[in-house]
This record gives structure tokens, C-alpha cells and sequence, in this order.
């Protein structure tokens, strides 16, 4: 009898503690570009060009930083099938443009300095925090 209600009590306790521990798992914001064979870039709903690309890119991750202090986790590129080199080579150079624009600006915003004037300690702080604007392509 006493073995029985030490089971109960054990199966009670660690259905308990399951269910306390679950954490639903985090999703990643991920901006999706996808660059069509008319050499259009398309951020959700909106369709640009590609010299827009840059600065729409730009606006979408400072927005995102000034409103909850952090970025996109990530972007997410795809080409359609015949977009061809120079225009590959133009979405990535506008990608990395809006980049280096965000964090010129957030280095800024938080420690007055350009980023390669910052320590190396809030450099690697930076790239920790805000993995997207280093993401290669």
C-alpha cells in the first residue's frame, strides 16, 4: 500500500515538473528575400528593385532594433531560377551595404564610436548580439 502511493506520488511530481519545464520552442525572425528573374527583390508583400533593396533592408533592422533593442536573427536568401550573376552580385553587395549601415548606426547609438574603433571585447559583444549584420552570403 505504501509502495503504491510513493509510485503516485513520483509519476504526480514528474508530470508536474514536465509541465512546468516545457518551453515552447523560440522562432528565429528571419527576413526572406527572394530576387525574381526580373530582378526584383521581394522583402514579404513588398516588391522593390534592387538599388531599393539596400535601404528598405536598412530600415527594416534598425526599426527592428529601436523598437525592442534587438535585430533580425537572420536573412534568408533565395534566387529564382535565371537571375543572373550581376544581379546576384548586386542583391548580396545591396545586403552587405544595409549591413554595415546598421551597425555603423547601432555602434553609434550605444557607445558613440564606429565599430572598428570599439574594443575588441564590445566587438565580440556586438557580433554575439547581433549576428545578422555579420551574416556572410
Amino acid at each position: 500500500m505504501m509502495s503504491a502511493f510513493i509510485l503516485f506520488a513520483a509519476v504526480l511530481i514528474s508530470r508536474t515538473s514536465e509541465a512546468g519545464s516545457f518551453d515552447p520552442p523560440v522562432k528565429d525572425k528571419v527576413i526572406a528575400i527572394s530576387v525574381n528573374q526580373y530582378s526584383q527583390a521581394i522583402i514579404g508583400r513588398d516588391t522593390l528593385t534592387i538599388a531599393d533593396l539596400a535601404k528598405e533592408l536598412e530600415t527594416r533592422l534598425w526599426k527592428s532594433f529601436l523598437s525592442t533593442g534587438k535585430t533580425y536573427d537572420a536573412i534568408q536568401l533565395d534566387f529564382a531560377e535565371g537571375v543572373s550573376q550581376p544581379v546576384r552580385m548586386a542583391t548580396i553587395a545591396a545586403i552587405k551595404t544595409a549591413q554595415n549601415n546598421v551597425l555603423k548606426n547601432i555602434s553609434l547609438e550605444r557607445d558613440d564610436k564606429l565599430f572598428d574603433d570599439l574594443s575588441a571585447d564590445k566587438q565580440r559583444r556586438i557580433k554575439k548580439q547581433f549576428p545578422v549584420l555579420f551574416q556572410e552570403f
